[in-house]
């Protein structure tokens, strides 16, 4: 509830970078719930700017069905390699490897790298390099 509260007056948009941003920040029951506090809230304003905010929401809404729907990588779990196969580049098990993969997430979710083995493991070497 808390993260509710803190995330009502921040921006959002209907881009799938930024819906993914917000599915790996929150999760996706907790998005969803975000954007009808966000509903809420913008049905207090004037009526010149409740529509406008409304229509951005319902948006955000539709392109959020849309991520969910094509399964696009927003999390850990995710990605298309996993700690064993940093591990086989020669990664250090731990820490190190959390901190590739979420690097690896970061570059996937910001559409630098496919979320595919191929170009996830290249992307890996240029990170140990």
């Amino acid at each position: 509830m808390l993260e509710l509260i803190q995330y009502h007056d921040t921006d959002v948009c209907a881009s799938h970078k930024s819906i993914r941003r917000w599915l790996n920040r929150i999760g996706e029951e907790r998005y969803r719930q975000l954007l009808q506090v966000k509903i809420a809230d913008a049905m207090a304003q004037t009526p010149e700017i409740r529509q406008e905010r409304r229509e951005n929401i319902e948006n955000v809404m539709v392109e959020l069905d849309k991520v969910i729907e094509q399964e696009q990588c927003f999390s850990l779990k995710d990605l298309a390699i996993n700690g064993r196969d940093l591990m086989a580049l020669g990664v250090s098990e731990g820490a190190e490897v959390g901190r590739v993969l979420n690097q690896l997430l970061d570059s996937v979710i910001n559409e630098s790298t496919e979320n595919n083995r191929t170009e996830l493991l290249k992307a890996a070497e240029a990170l140990l390099s």
